[in-house]
């Protein structure tokens, strides 16, 4: 690419920073600006600029916010783009991370650790006082991800959820853990349906229900991306006792993203409603199926049927930074 050719592509990028942007820092041809932009405005500039991509992230429902704080490392002499920080904010002083990318060309060149330290002083100067924010290990630069997040000092990792892919669910339908693990009485299953949202909002707000969900499978995820023919509602008489909802996130990849069955109501059927699920499926050979992490019976389960062939597990981890 000709240098004329860079800077008739940058040239925008710029034109909006100068317009947009307030000046953080200039430590030296490096700059540093900020802006607290319009969402759709952010994704649009920066959905090539981004990881995990915000483009991706807007796609499946995980952006709430109405407006994105960004912080990029740029130069204009130069016209290159360093990185960015892409914020979400969650209340005046709670912030979620939910992009930072450096520009594979700057790489192990400090450019990161720089970024990081300039998202703290834009932290600072915003009055925030907590980043948080989520990562999962099969990334492929997870070490030095890792390594940058301990060295600009964020909190230990905590687990959230294990996931486990099976790259092709048929290898499971002649085992003999998928032919004995079927819904029998007193349950029963529901295809999704219309009113299926509607039943777990009137489920979810009983007495006998609260505190028993964790966040991570709250079922009201990527609610417009469900795949009806692999999402079910484990039932007890006519009580909603579980549920198992089923994005599709590729052609031929479905993902099981919330799985879930009351401890004191349905313990025991989460193998059975995995394998329903399974049976009833249309798309999809690769299936993705995440755990919670103190479902330590349903751990073992994995680990037992799906350990010794090709299962690739991973985690998803969070992590909180204090700006002090």
């Amino acid at each position: 690419m000709s240098q004329n050719s860079n800077i008739d592509q940058f040239a925008p990028f710029f034109e909006v920073i100068n317009k947009n942007f307030k000046v953080l820092d200039r430590p030296s041809k490096e700059q540093f600006h900020f802006w607290y932009g319009n969402k759709k405005t952010v994704i649009s500039l920066f959905k090539g600029m981004s990881f995990p991509s915000i483009e991706d992230q807007e796609k499946i429902g995980k952006i709430k916010a109405d407006k994105l704080l960004v912080l990029c490392s740029s130069s204009e002499a130069d016209k290159m783009f360093y990185g960015a920080t892409i914020l979400s904010l969650k209340s005046k002083e709670q912030a979620e991370m939910i992009s930072f990318v450096v520009h594979p060309n700057h790489r192990h060149q400090e450019y990161g650790s720089r970024l990081m330290e300039a998202t703290y002083k834009m932290s600072e100067l915003l009055k925030l006082k907590t980043i948080s924010l989520q990562y999962r290990t099969y990334w492929q630069s997870i070490a030095e991800w890792e390594q940058l997040l301990d060295k600009t000092g964020w909190s230990e990792s905590k687990l959230l959820l294990y996931y486990f892919t099976l790259p092709d669910i048929n290898t499971q339908f002649e085992k003999d853990w998928f032919k004995n693990a079927v819904i029998s009485a007193p349950y029963s299953v529901e295809a999704w349906n219309e009113s299926s949202f509607t039943q777990l909002k009137e489920t979810l707000i009983r007495e006998d229900w609260q505190g028993k969900v964790p966040a991570t499978l709250n079922p009201f995820q990527m609610t417009k991306m469900v795949l009806p023919h692999s999402s079910l509602l484990l039932k007890k008489g006519d009580e909603v006792v579980g549920w198992l909802i089923c994005h599709l996130l590729q052609k031929d990849i479905v993902q099981a993203t919330t799985l879930y069955v009351h401890p004191d109501k349905a313990k025991g059927q989460g193998m059975a409603l995995m394998a329903e699920a399974s049976r009833r499926r249309k798309l999809g050979a690769q299936v993705i199926f995440m755990v919670e992490k103190h479902n330590k019976i349903m751990l073992n389960l994995v680990n037992k049927h799906f350990a010794g062939g090709k299962t690739n597990q991973y985690e998803l981890l969070s992590r909180q930074k204090k700006i002090e």
